[in-house]
């Protein structure tokens, strides 16, 4: 592939992620703010907590998966890293399972947003070994981690002040 389809590719795909990730933060805002709105008495604003919930519980799930995509493709990452990459990808899924659990709304709300940042800190540190295990000066791969990791944090950090707006709507409505 050439450099200059390499950045064709880099540039598309980049927007595409973007898009769809900025979609992906909907249900998040306006879970937040259906919390906001209806009064905390009604069924209207419980079940927009709830959704706000299972929607984090269910983003957490993709996060761990996107460790597994990473696995799938290199196959060749040596098999304690193989073991260390697909075991990651599954404990945000068990952390949103956990969650699910909790009897309480506040602490599930409080979970998850702890989760999601949790699940920034393991990205940023592993992304960029990553890419020096399986594509030693591929600068195209350094490319896209840079741009998937600038993403990330806007994502997480836009899912977790919606996850901080539903719960301040739980506390003080």
């Amino acid at each position: 592939m050439t450099s200059s389809m390499q950045h064709d590719n880099h540039v598309i795909s980049s927007k595409v992620a973007t898009t769809l990730g900025f979609w992906g933060l909907a249900p998040f805002a306006a879970m937040a703010l259906c919390a906001w709105i209806f009064p905390s008495s009604t069924e209207l604003h419980q079940r927009a907590v709830h959704a706000q919930i299972l929607f984090a519980g269910i983003v957490l799930s993709f996060l761990g998966a996107v460790h597994w995509g990473i696995a799938l493709s290199w196959p060749r990452l040596p098999k304690l890293q193989l073991w260390r990459v697909y075991g990651w990808g599954i404990v945000p899924a068990l952390l949103a399972w956990i969650a699910l659990l909790m009897p309480s709304k506040q602490l599930a709300l409080v979970f998850l947003m702890g989760d999601l940042l949790l699940c920034l800190w393991v990205d940023r540190h592993w992304m960029r070994e990553y890419v020096g295990l399986t594509r030693p000066e591929d600068e195209f791969a350094e490319k896209t981690r840079l741009w998937y990791m600038s993403l990330r944090i806007r994502l997480t950090l836009g899912a977790v002040l919606c996850l901080a707006a539903t719960l301040a709507a739980v506390l003080w409505r």
